[in-house]
């Protein structure tokens, strides 16, 4: 389990969320989610105002060694906080 960050580095807003995946397959969702108006879009404010999904970048926070969805929630509101 992976807590990562997705963030536009043209307005510096980002999101924090967990994932199992390759964080490059998790960008990916993200992006068709937005791109194909897909309900509900969790990272709209990250691909709304971007100008080039070059400038989305994603990266891990924390990996958890464990399958816990308990702990994963817990990591993920602290890096939220």
């Amino acid at each position: 389990m992976k807590i990562y960050k997705l963030e536009n580095l043209e307005n510096g807003k980002f999101y924090i969320g967990q994932t199992t995946q390759q964080l490059s397959i998790r960008k990916g969702q993200h992006k068709y989610c937005f791109l194909n108006n897909i309900k509900p879009c969790t990272s709209k404010l990250i691909f709304e105002d971007c100008s080039d999904y070059k400038n989305i970048k994603i990266e891990i926070l924390e990996e958890l060694f464990t399958n816990s969805k308990m702990i994963a929630l817990i990591r993920e509101k602290f890096y939220i906080n």
